[in-house]
């Protein structure tokens, strides 16, 4: 009698090898056959042996050796197996998500999360230890900040996320969860807590998406010079180099079309609208060339051209675009008058076999479909084994600096590009007052291969200064902020502050194509968690209690 049967534990696979009968045990020690149904939870006792030249297998990290088994201990048989992990790559995600215990097990989420523990104690190391920082909890139940509802995507401004709300026993009165530690930070700044961090649980009324969740993780600290370098440098598995690249909000826009660039690739838009006969100065010409690109992308080309359509589709874009491959006699779309022709070829240096990316209209609309083809082409030659593209590395990181403080509303009224409590740079404090539109912000991103991972800025220290954003600038009513303001003005130091997204920046490390696969427990693509059936109704007393009517 020779069989064998793979085990697999929170480390990998192993071989466990039978060759003697009366092996297996339930767990009272009662002989039971050996047909052990998938996902039943066994305990081995034996012999750890090397496994013969002929059947070692370097693909597992057990593949030298193999457990000759004394007993097998049955010890909870799997009745119930709705997802099989060696076919996951085929099960629907809303199966996945909800039967996530078993979707657990996989050797992809047990390599994220056990990853993702490490990284998280490197962070808490280098903090503590090396740098003498304070972590230290804030509430979850909060006040609602005021001048948060909208915030700056690439070029659009959209409504942006809302607080959830959470009812109490005093009737009218509401905490709300709190979307960010961030005026708590800036009060242990005025507490001489000047060095704080924490790993912060943080909620926002969105919908999920492959790279934002209802509730999150952020790095959350206050600036120091050079830190987020050092931190990432101390905790990443690779080496960097340092210091990160640094441009400007309009120079990020202008050459990459979004504030968010993918920098492992080097080529950037090029702006024809000064060759071209356009109708209006609002209307923008701009395309961006892969040279040789048909012969790495021509499988991709269809895909790409479809999600370029998708883009225009969901922006309402009135103008006109092309994806094309570059003939032999550099002729293409006809649609196109001959000066935009030229121009293109000209100024992109086409020759046949390029691969042309270019839009017409509404220049706003022409920067946001423009940077999002941009990325999802460097994305996809990424993937590729061969480009003839110089990389600059597998990770790009880039700091965006200078973004403007506000934007106007369709209203007229200003909103915040970011929030509130961003200081404008020294240059422009006077602006604030004379032209809010046009000041300048200390607000900075860290970007990394086209995604956002962390945001902060320098803080409004003067309670002056933060009293007129909100009323003047904004039309906030303040009172609800008045303990904010008193704090400022009982002797606060200029301070800055910045969250890294966690939850993202695991994803990208792990390469995973969604934060869903970086988080033990996440919702699904419309909030929901699909294992508990939350969120669910409260009893008739609940509602009594908490003031609640349907």
């Amino acid at each position: 009698m020779k069989k064998f049967i793979i085990v697999r534990d929170a480390y990998g696979l192993t071989q466990v090898l039978i060759t003697k009968p009366n092996v297996f045990v339930d767990k009272n020690g009662n002989s039971i056959n050996g047909k052990l149904s998938l996902e039943s939870v066994i305990a081995v006792k034996g012999c750890v042996r090397r496994r013969p030249e002929n059947q070692i297998n370097l693909k597992f990290a057990t593949g030298e050796i193999e457990v000759e088994a004394e007993k097998v201990t049955l010890l909870n048989e799997c009745t119930f197996a709705p997802l099989v992990l060696r076919e996951q790559q085929n099960v629907l995600e809303s199966t996945r998500l909800t039967y996530r215990y078993i979707d657990l097990r996989s050797e992809e989420m047990q390599n994220n999360l056990r990853f993702r523990s490490h990284f998280v104690s490197k962070i808490r190391n280098f903090l503590l230890n090396e740098c003498a920082f304070v972590e230290i909890e804030t509430p979850y139940l909060t006040l609602r900040t005021p001048g948060v509802g909208h915030f700056l995507i690439t070029c659009q401004l959209r409504a942006g996320a809302q607080e959830f709300v959470v009812p109490t026993r005093f009737p009218g009165k509401y905490y709300v969860l709190a979307q960010s530690p961030q005026q708590f930070k800036q009060l242990l700044m005025i507490g001489a807590m000047d060095r704080y961090f924490q790993i912060a649980r943080c909620f926002r009324d969105e919908g999920a998406k492959i790279d934002r969740q209802p509730e999150f993780t952020q790095v959350n600290l206050c600036v120091l010079s050079n830190l987020v370098e050092n931190l990432l440098k101390a905790a990443l598995p690779f080496e960097v180099k340092t210091p990160f690249p640094r441009i400007s909000y309009k120079e990020s826009i202008n050459d990459y079309g979004t504030d968010k660039p993918d920098m492992r690739l080097s080529f950037k838009l090029k702006d024809l609208s000064s060759s071209t006969n356009l109708a209006s100065e609002k209307q923008k010409c701009v395309a961006f060339a892969l040279k040789d690109g048909f012969r790495f992308l021509n499988k991709q080309l269809k895909s790409l051209e479809k999600s370029m359509q998708e883009t225009c589709e969901s922006l309402s874009f009135k103008g006109k675009i092309v994806v094309t491959k570059i003939s032999e006699n550099l002729v293409w779309d006809k649609r196109f008058d001959e000066a935009i022709r030229i121009a293109a070829n000209k100024e992109l240096n086409l020759n046949p076999g390029d691969i042309l990316f270019l839009a017409i209209g509404q220049q706003d609309e022409v920067y946001q479909i423009m940077g999002k083809m941009r990325n999802e082409c460097v994305q996809v030659l990424m993937k590729l084994e061969e480009h003839p593209y110089s990389s600059v590395d597998k990770f790009s990181f880039v700091w965006i600096l200078d973004f403007p403080l506000f934007f106007a509303k369709e209203d007229g009224k200003l909103e915040c590009a970011h929030h509130p409590f961003t200081a404008p740079i020294d240059e422009h404090k006077h602006k604030l007052y004379e032209d809010p539109l046009n000041t300048t912000s200390q607000h900075f991103d860290l970007v990394l291969n086209g995604e956002e991972i962390g945001g902060g800025s320098v803080r409004i220290y003067d309670s002056q200064m933060q009293s007129y954003v909100f009323e003047k600038i904004l039309r906030e009513n303040v009172s609800s902020m008045q303990f904010f303001l008193d704090a400022l003005k009982s002797g606060c130091p200029p301070h800055a502050g910045i969250a890294l997204g966690l939850d993202r920046l695991v994803a990208i490390l792990c390469n995973a194509s969604s934060i869903k696969s970086v988080m033990a427990f996440p919702k699904s693509s419309n909030s929901k968690d699909l294992m508990t059936n939350a969120p669910s109704a409260i009893d008739e007393e609940s509602k009594r209690l908490y003031n609640i009517k349907d």
